[in-house]
């Protein structure tokens, strides 16, 4: 059983090189996560559309907006960001955002990357997230970056906003 084992390591060790020589994959390719953290400001937000159900008691609402974020830390720029939100009758928020970041990130390089976050503002502002780099959807030395992680928030009425996040990323 030993041996099938490191025949098959010596199998998959062979073809990496190989794929590595013949240029399929870049000799630099990290197969391990980075740890990273950041901190941001962003706002105020530009409300797109907004619609509550029923009026005349608790409702829920739906709605769109954008807005532009600045980042400093291990990822180092700004972004670009559209989210469609719900408000349920507590006054918590339920938000999907799109975002697109250019920038540095540490040990990765420059380019812009796409990610994807799921984010919750409790009626007091305070907010939770989690997030993922959408491979394969950006440029530069960032163009295939991955990455995941959480985030904490507090928002102001105005929806401006500052926060921080921690995660990892693969290069």
């Amino acid at each position: 059983m030993n041996r099938t084992r490191a025949a098959r390591a010596l199998g998959v060790i062979a073809a990496v090189a190989t794929l590595i020589i013949g240029g399929a994959l870049p000799a630099g390719a990290s197969s391990t996560s980075t740890p990273f953290s950041a901190t941001y400001t962003s706002g105020p937000d530009t409300l797109t559309s907004l619609r509550c159900a029923p009026h005349n008691v608790a409702a829920v609402c739906h709605g769109e907006a954008f807005g532009v974020a600045t980042y400093s830390g291990d990822w180092d720029g700004t972004s670009t960001y559209t989210y469609r939100y719900v408000v349920d009758p507590r006054g918590t928020y339920h938000l999907d955002i799109i975002e697109e970041f250019t920038g540095l990130v540490a040990g990765c390089g420059a380019g812009s990357f796409l990610v994807r976050t799921h984010e919750t503002i409790n009626a007091l502002g305070n907010a939770t997230s989690t997030f993922t780099v959408i491979g394969h959807g950006g440029s530069g030395e960032l163009a295939g970056m991955t990455a995941h992680g959480h985030g904490v928030a507090t928002y102001l009425t105005d929806s401006t906003g500052s926060g921080s996040i921690t995660g990892a990323s693969r290069c």
